[in-house]
C-alpha cells in the first residue's frame, strides 16, 4: 500500500484532470490514476457509497461488487486493477462531475491537514493483505445490508477510510479502520434482522 502514495488534493486535481471532455467516465478515472488505482478508487467507492447515492436501489450491491472485484485483485495481481468494460464505460457529465469534486475539495483539505504517513508498518505486507480481506468482507456484507435503508453506512465509512489510509499510507486510519470493521460487522449483525422483518 506504500507505494501507492498521493495526497487527496493530487487524487481530486486527477478526476478534474480526467474530465477534459464533455463526459467523465470510469475508464478516464482508472486512466489517470494507473498503478495507484486501488487507494483512491476504495476511497471513492466509499465515499460514493457513504453519500446519498448509496440509498438508490441496488447501488449497495453494484458498491459491494466493485469493493471485492477490486480487492480480490489486490491481493492476486502486483498490477493495476483490470475493471469489467461495461463497468469502464459508466460515466456522467464533465460539469457535474466537477462540480461535486469542487464542493467536496474545501472539506476534504482540510482533511488533509491531519492526514499523513504514519504508523507506516501498517500499511506494508502482511497487514496489505489481511486489510485487504478484511475490506472484501466489508463489501460482502453490503449485500444483505441492501436490504436495510442507509444499512450501508457503516461498511461504507470503514471502506472509505481504509482507501484513504492506502493512498496516503496513513497506518493510523488504516487501525481505526480495523476496529471500524469490527464495530460494522456488529452493527450488520444487529441490522440485518430489521431489514428482514420489514
Amino acid at each position: 500500500m506504500a507505494d501507492q502514495q498521493m495526497s487527496i488534493s493530487e487524487v481530486l486535481n486527477s478526476v478534474i484532470e480526467a474530465a477534459d471532455g464533455e463526459r467523465l467516465s470510469v475508464d478516464d478515472v482508472m486512466n489517470a490514476f494507473g498503478r495507484r488505482s486501488y487507494g483512491p478508487l476504495l476511497f471513492l467507492i466509499g465515499a460514493l457509497s457513504f453519500s446519498p447515492l448509496g440509498g438508490i436501489p441496488g447501488a449497495s450491491i453494484l458498491f459491494g461488487s466493485l469493493v471485492i472485484i477490486l480487492m480480490a485483485q489486490y491481493i492476486l495481481r502486483d498490477s493495476a486493477p483490470w475493471v469489467p468494460g461495461w463497468i469502464l464505460r459508466q460515466d456522467a457529465e464533465s460539469g457535474r462531475a466537477c462540480e461535486a469534486v469542487d464542493k467536496a475539495k474545501p472539506y476534504l483539505e482540510r482533511m488533509e491537514r491531519v492526514v499523513r504517513p504514519r504508523l507506516e508498518p501498517f500499511t506494508k505486507a502482511p497487514w496489505t493483505y489481511a486489510v485487504a480481506i478484511l475490506i472484501i468482507v466489508m463489501g460482502v456484507t453490503m449485500f444483505p445490508l441492501a436490504l436495510v435503508p442507509w444499512g450501508v453506512m457503516a461498511p461504507s465509512l470503514v471502506i472509505a477510510l481504509f482507501g484513504l489510509g492506502m493512498m496516503t499510507s496513513d497506518g493510523l486510519l488504516i487501525a481505526i479502520g480495523l476496529g471500524g470493521s469490527i464495530a460494522s460487522l456488529a452493527v450488520t449483525a444487529w441490522l440485518l434482522p430489521i431489514g428482514l422483518i420489514f
